[in-house]
């Protein structure tokens, strides 16, 4: 019996760190999350300051098709670079948004499955402690 307790011990102790190990991996998966938002929250001010200088260029191509017909061309390739930037802007938003989603989602798999891990380990704790208060009840006996 003394056997059997050192073994329920030893499990108790493996679950132990299989918890802290998994309490450890759900701290980075929430650090990733949060530099994944990060991430995101940069993504979004970029786009919003892409918006403002695509407001900019709007206004530049006005003045200078009002000063020369011949500033057209160079008017709308402004313009057509300026929207396949914000496209490209909007599809980084979009991987942004679809990261930080899928890492929100592992984070909240990861604490549960430390929070359930760490449960366990409470539970053979106490199995453990009854084991030994048998164990001792049964020598004294």
């Amino acid at each position: 019996s003394g056997q059997l307790s050192l073994a329920i011990n030893q499990q108790a102790a493996s679950l132990q760190e299989t918890s802290a190990t998994i309490e450890e991996i759900s701290s980075i998966v929430n650090k990733n999350s949060d530099q994944a938002k990060d991430a995101n929250l940069i993504s979004s001010k970029s786009l919003k300051s892409a918006q403002v200088g695509t407001e900019v260029v709007s206004d530049l191509v006005k003045a200078i098709n009002s000063i020369s017909v011949g500033t057209n061309d160079i008017a709308n390739q402004i313009d057509q670079t300026n929207q396949e930037i914000q496209v490209e802007i909007n599809k980084a938003v979009m991987q942004l948004d679809l990261v930080t989603q899928q890492n929100t989602e592992t984070t909240s798999t990861f604490n549960v499955t430390a929070e359930t891990l760490s449960a366990q380990a409470k539970d053979l704790n106490v199995i453990i402690n009854d084991l030994h208060y048998i164990v001792s009840a049964t020598k004294n006996s």
